[in-house]
């Protein structure tokens, strides 16, 4: 389940470019983690390390992330001043994290210990997340540039955030 809701979070970041060569150059610029809003279910704890910006930390899972929650992404792009908000379609965990964290944030060779998704249920305690340097080669194309703010959340059935993270980047042309 945890899987694919980190899927979804990743997919949000990626849904609006095609795959291929990347011409854009990512910068991750912060992390912050989100508490629960009546009980916090998944600790993350993630920061960014070097000047590389390494994804560096872990989930702590209270629970088992089943199908009693789901992955959730929003998407905020900063445009005229003003943050402006995509919604990405909510997702059972598994799915969520093996068709999106797994394929745009955290590629195969990744030192981690988070499943690679399909399974019905993320399951209750800790994971861990070593110097990942997120592949942006796979981003679409047509990704807005500028200040991109992620919010990746796990939700109960009801709506309610039990724990998350946002992850803020720069998104410029590379310069030839």
């Amino acid at each position: 389940m945890y899987t694919r809701w980190l899927k979804v979070s990743l997919l949000l970041f990626t849904v609006f470019v095609c795959p291929g060569q990347s011409k854009l150059e990512v910068r991750l610029d912060s992390v912050k983690n989100i508490a629960g809003e009546e009980e916090t279910l998944a600790l993350f704890k993630f920061r960014l390390l070097g000047k590389e910006r390494l994804l560096n930390g872990t989930l702590t899972l209270l629970v088992d992330i089943d199908d009693n929650y789901e992955g959730a992404v929003e998407v905020y792009f900063f445009t005229n001043g003003e943050w402006v908000l995509t919604h990405i379609k909510r997702k059972k965990p598994g799915d969520f994290v093996a068709n999106y964290l797994r394929k745009y944030y955290f590629p195969p060779n990744a030192d981690t210990n988070l499943p690679y998704g399909g399974e019905n249920c993320l399951k209750k305690g800790e994971y861990y997340f070593k110097k990942i340097a997120v592949p942006f080669d796979n981003w679409p194309m047509n990704v807005s540039r500028g200040l991109i703010r992620t919010d990746v959340s796990i939700r109960s059935l009801e709506g309610k955030k039990v724990g998350g993270y946002e992850l803020n980047c720069i998104v410029t042309d590379k310069k030839s």
